[in-house]
């Protein structure tokens, strides 16, 4: 893992290392072209191990105009603590050209959502983990529960498949279609 300052190995003091998951969508431009460069940031970072990508859905906008998402969900080591995390994926969000209207939801060229930091609950004005929408978007918990289908969310008493599939059943019109691993993605 790439440490982050602070790191000391000769000690014998190492920084602690945590899960976590974190939400992709971009329906602006190359979606996919967003979704790699975003990885090869986060991947970049320092004190961010990425560890694995679901596959990428498409999926119809929900609350958010403009064309259709792909979304994924990137499974990452780090020694960030949260709000450092945050800092790091929105200066990833901004340097991909993300703009932030402070407003309603608009459409995206990347967006960056840490979903779960380990078993940590955070509320601060700035973020709140869970992510608080997260167990009602199937395109959050389609990929979520593809990577690890046990998973339980912090507040939730059910693994994420469940999750997932009471979701299948509540919204049976929304579209969500697996379009593969990212490298095999067309944009």
């Amino acid at each position: 893992m790439k440490r982050s300052p602070g790191w000391k190995s000769s000690s014998g003091n190492v920084d602690e290392v945590t899960r976590v998951f974190i939400g992709m969508g971009s329906n602006l431009g190359d979606r996919a072209g967003a979704l790699r460069a975003a990885l090869s940031s986060m991947a970049r970072c320092e004190g961010i191990d990425l560890d694995a990508v679901s596959s990428v859905y498409e999926t119809d906008p929900v609350d958010v105009g403009g064309g259709p998402f792909l979304n994924a969900v990137a499974v990452i080591r780090t020694t960030l603590p949260p709000l450092s995390l945050l800092a790091a994926l929105n200066a990833i969000e901004d340097s991909l050209g993300r703009k932030r209207t402070g407003g309603e939801p608009t459409p995206r060229d990347i967006d960056l959502d840490i979903l779960l930091y380990g078993n940590r609950t955070v509320h601060d004005g700035s973020l709140t983990i869970p992510h608080p929408r997260m167990t009602s978007r199937r395109f959050v918990m389609e990929p979520l529960a593809e990577l690890v289908p046990e998973l339980t969310i912090p507040g939730e008493d059910k693994p994420a498949h469940r999750i997932n599939e009471d979701l299948r059943h509540r919204y049976p019109d929304r579209r969500i279609e697996n379009m593969g691993r990212l490298l095999s993605v067309e944009p």
